[in-house]
């Protein structure tokens, strides 16, 4: 009886300390990524809530660096002192090291050097929205920095796949993207061919009659082997590999990040986050549409991104039950539209 009583006590201490407890800037961003991840993969892609996370991260601030769900590797790496954020989903700790000379928006796993943090063990590391300012200025606000942040998870939900993590790890083993930008860039039957693929597959989702769908399908294949047989016979480079890999983690992802802000634009406002938090813009996604973000769908500087980013959203258009074991299976999209055909 007398213990009961006791932890009934220390219950209401702790309830009573977490209310009046004054709004804590970091808990509330935190805790706010973690929801809005949460509905993402409640309306997009429900094995992403498998986990609340997949693998540590790392928040960089301009005055100490904040661990959230901290496992045993990273705890023998630096000394994490706990944070109390009253009734969080995740485990908050923090570390008197800082960086502020350097831009972390990224997941790392290192295999080689035991001195770096992510010695075997994925960590997401990303910098707060301030510094994230200072470093990208087209960057002001919480919500489109927290897209950019729920990219970054979604990789680490990649990498919780063991068939992805080895594919992933053996198409890099002899060249890596700057290969891919390179002839992107500098060879001109290359972009022409990755111009003419990208256009098929944004025609693709504005159409609708099946058997056009179907043309297009094949036309898009058909360019693409093509190309890629001309890399091999004049590069002595078999590309594939790499690029379905990066076109699927890097497309899927940036798929994510938009659902992110269709997710936001019907978001109610957030209310606490309003009244502590400078960089929080209320309703900043109330209007959106994608035709905002033609950088998602148009070709950049990787262009594996948005090939990607459209060949999921043509699956999604297809309603290609794909998310079952593009990842598990490690099956790159290509096979998923020839089993369209």
């Amino acid at each position: 009886m007398k213990k009961a009583i006791i932890l009934i006590l220390i219950t209401l201490v702790v309830f009573l300390s977490c209310n009046q407890k004054k709004v804590d800037l970091t808990c509330e961003r935190i805790d706010y990524l973690i929801d809005v991840k949460t509905d993402v993969a409640k309306n997009y892609w429900t094995d992403f809530n498998r986990k609340t996370l997949f693998s540590p991260m790392l928040y960089y601030t301009k005055f100490r660096l904040y661990t959230i769900n901290a496992n045993e590797k990273l705890k023998n790496k630096i000394k994490i002192e706990p944070y109390n954020c009253c009734n969080s989903k995740v485990t908050i700790g923090f570390s008197k090291f800082i960086d502020t000379t350097n831009f972390y928006m990224n997941v790392s796993y290192e295999g080689v050097d035991s001195t770096a943090l992510e010695y075997k063990n994925t960590l997401g590391m990303f910098s707060d929205v301030n510094l994230t300012e200072k470093f990208i200025p087209d960057v002001k606000d919480t919500e489109e920095w927290m897209s950019m942040v729920i990219h970054e998870m979604f990789h680490q939900y990649q990498r919780s796949f063991k068939k992805f993590r080895k594919e992933q790890q053996s198409s890099h083993r002899n060249f890596d993207r700057d290969t891919l930008n390179y002839f992107f860039k500098s060879k001109g039957w290359f972009n022409k061919s990755i111009k003419k693929e990208n256009e098929i597959l944004l025609e693709i989702l504005e159409i609708r009659n099946s058997d056009s769908i179907k043309k297009y399908l094949k036309d898009y294949l058909a360019t693409k082997e093509k190309r890629i047989s001309k890399v091999k016979n004049e590069e002595g480079l078999e590309i594939l590999d790499l690029e379905n890999s990066l076109s699927k983690s890097e497309g899927t992802a940036r798929y994510i990040e938009y659902c992110v802000k269709l997710t936001l634009k019907e978001k109610s406002n957030n209310n606490t986050l309003s009244e502590v938090d400078s960089k929080y813009q209320s309703n900043r996604f109330e209007n959106y549409k994608l035709e905002q973000d033609k950088w998602m769908y148009n070709l950049g500087g990787g262009y594996y991104y948005s090939i990607g980013f459209n060949l999921t959203r043509v699956l999604e258009k297809l309603k290609i039950d794909y998310q079952k074991d593009i990842f598990s299976e490690n099956k790159p999209f290509d096979s998923y539209l020839s089993e369209y055909l």
